[in-house]
């Protein structure tokens, strides 16, 4: 988990569950491959964890049916990733 999956996974939810590889793209500053395999892992600790999954719709489009669920994993997953950000600046 780092600083890039917590931007798409907060984009997602700015874009109430609908969004593209493009958009997420220009946010992260990340190429399209490296977006598509961040949410291949993603979905696999959503799995882990009995979060439904990000969905592909159609080409490049993804979806997630319950943002709340999104909210919820990221208030319980990226204190630390900050935490340890800020301290090291």
């Amino acid at each position: 988990m780092n600083k890039r999956v917590y931007e798409i996974l907060k984009f997602i939810v700015e874009e109430n569950g609908r969004t593209n590889l493009k958009e997420i793209s220009i946010v992260t500053k990340a190429n399209e491959r490296t977006i598509r395999y961040d949410i291949e892992k993603i979905n696999e600790i959503f799995e882990s964890q009995g979060i439904s999954l990000i969905q592909k719709q159609s080409k490049g489009e993804f979806y997630h049916e319950n943002i709340e669920e999104i909210n919820i994993f990221i208030k319980s997953n990226f204190k630390e990733i900050f935490f340890n950000e800020h301290r090291q600046l």
